[in-house]
């Protein structure tokens, strides 16, 4: 009588263990399903890869800054002499080349009501094929939030984030630079590896003349 109750208590527990697996199993493809839904009715203002942009320009505080990058090195057409920093400026255009509208305007005839008669900021990019495209960000929209964007090429307006103008996009030279405490660093980094190094080969002479 024990035998089959353990025998019961072991088919019993097999069945809730593969359930649960089941479960888990279940959840996860539905957790897959709803992400990759997400991905496809995501809608992109602007998408591209960021290594084949080559210059970008555009307005900050009154003026146009513009950088360009020759072999992977970027610097700064009005202040040449900036040391500007690779991966700042790939994390600006990894933002600017992923950049999603959270609402559409297909080709509206009059776009003033967006702000881009009066753009609030303007961005021009350029690609490595040679081609541009300039981005015209108009008024907020007080109601929702975000941004109105129009890109060259492209009739339709977009609501995006206001963070493309207040954050990716507003940066000075200065924020773009090679960070002093960064090289501070570096620099430190290498003279403690020259030292232990240093360190090493005399405990190394040291052992050679004891074994002598």
């Amino acid at each position: 009588m024990r035998k089959k109750q353990w025998i019961l208590l072991l088919v019993v527990l097999a069945v809730f263990v593969a359930a649960t697996a089941g479960m888990k199993g279940y959840q996860k493809n539905q957790d897959k399903k709803a992400a990759q839904k997400e991905a496809d009715e995501k809608v992109y203002a602007l998408q591209f890869a960021s290594e084949d942009v080559t210059g970008i320009a555009y307005e900050k505080d009154g003026e146009w800054l513009a950088f360009t990058k020759n072999d992977d090195t970027w610097s700064c057409e009005t202040d040449t002499a900036a040391a500007i920093d690779s991966d700042k400026m790939k994390t600006m255009l990894s933002s600017l080349g992923s950049m999603t509208a959270d609402s559409t305007v297909e080709s509206p005839t009059d776009t003033a009501q967006y702000g881009l008669d009066a753009p609030s900021m303007q961005a021009v990019i350029t690609f490595s094929d040679g081609s541009e495209k300039t981005l015209t960000f108009g008024s907020t929209n007080a109601i929702l939030g975000g941004t109105y964007v129009q890109i060259s090429d492209d009739d339709n307006v977009y609501l995006v984030g206001s963070s493309y103008v207040n954050t990716t996009l507003n940066k000075s030279v200065d924020d773009l630079t090679v960070d002093e405490t960064k090289d501070t660093t570096d620099d430190a980094e290498d003279t403690t590896d020259n030292t232990e190094n240093s360190t090493d080969n005399q405990t190394d002479v040291q052992s050679d003349s004891t074994s002598e």
